[in-house]
């Protein structure tokens, strides 16, 4: 009989407490199950992150679901990259064109300094031909200056039938020639002035253009670097 005595108790407060279980999980069931709810004590609490974007764009994909726990780094969405490749490709177009520029720009800067060469040796050469000529000159007017003088005597004595047809049309030939020479040699002087005119028009032009072109060269730089930094 004592055997069984604690065993009664103990069958008692099992059922007892499962009847309080029980009747604890269900005892509001008809409420929380009832398709309006109503209360008036009530709270709803949530984690709220808020999330910022630095560009625009339109969602393609979303990597996560609802109340899916996410790491740092993670990708949450995917945007449709159409409009910015576009953007990239353009500006990489924009790049090469500008580098291709430069490459023409330093082509065209080397034709400028080639050109400057060239008009500073045709201005030394013209320099040369204008001290030439000063030197012909000089010689050609002593000749003509002799053949004035040779004629003047000539035509005294033809004047006075001292001198032959022949001496007299000798004296004037010579004085004519050294003449027509004097003027060649100024004509050639006047050339060679000219030459050094164009030369020093050509070199102030070459000198414009590279002027330009480093200044081109500078755009072309910025442009590339504004690109890039786009890009």
């Amino acid at each position: 009989m004592k055997k069984w005595s604690f065993v009664a108790p103990l069958v008692v407060l099992a059922v007892a407490v499962f009847l309080f279980f029980a009747i604890r999980g269900h005892w509001t069931s008809w409420q929380s199950n009832a398709a309006v709810q109503k209360t008036s004590d009530a709270y709803v609490t949530a984690n709220q992150i808020p999330l910022s974007t630095r560009i625009s764009g339109t969602v393609k994909t979303v990597d996560v679901q609802d109340y899916q726990a996410v790491k740092a780094g993670q990708p949450l969405i995917v945007l449709d990259d159409s409009d910015y490749s576009a953007v990239v490709k353009g500006a990489q177009a924009a790049i090469a064109a500008a580098k291709a520029g430069l490459v023409a720009n330093e082509d065209a800067k080397h034709a400028a300094d080639a050109s400057v060469d060239g008009a500073n040796a045709a201005i030394a050469q013209a320099k040369a031909a204008v001290q030439a000529a000063q030197a012909a000159i000089a010689a050609a007017q002593a000749q003509a200056k002799q053949a004035a003088q040779e004629y003047a005597r000539v035509d005294a004595l033809y004047t006075h039938q001292a001198a032959t047809q022949e001496q007299y049309d000798r004296a004037v030939a010579a004085r004519d020639a050294t003449q027509a020479g004097l003027q060649a040699k100024h004509a050639e002087a006047a050339r060679a002035q000219a030459a050094i005119a164009t030369g020093e028009a050509a070199e102030a032009a070459a000198l414009q253009q590279r002027s330009e072109l480093n200044a081109k060269e500078s755009a072309l730089q910025a442009q590339i670097a504004a690109k890039k930094a786009q890009l």
